[in-house]
């Protein structure tokens, strides 16, 4: 939802709604909604199968420069260098 914030998801390349012990990376501008939305699985590092909607959402990355070094590391480093 729209205001969620946003950390990395146990899939590469993937963000999701951030819990509270998560380091977060953006928030979400927008809603997940719409048809391009589908779902997947993947099974975790305990062999348990998990079932996901996957879609896009636009979010507000966190500025780098604001962030300590141990949370740079979970920023890509083209996001590190273009904002």
């Amino acid at each position: 939802m729209a205001g969620d914030q946003i950390t990395a998801s146990p899939i590469n390349g993937v963000g999701m709604k951030a819990t509270d012990s998560a380091k977060v990376v953006g928030i979400a501008q927008d809603n997940l909604a719409g048809s391009q939305d589908s779902k997947q699985s993947y099974t975790d590092k305990k062999g348990h199968k998990h079932s996901v909607l996957l879609g896009q959402v636009p979010i507000s990355s966190m500025s780098p420069t604001t962030l300590s070094s141990q949370f740079k590391t979970l920023i890509p480093t083209a996001l590190q260098e273009c904002c």
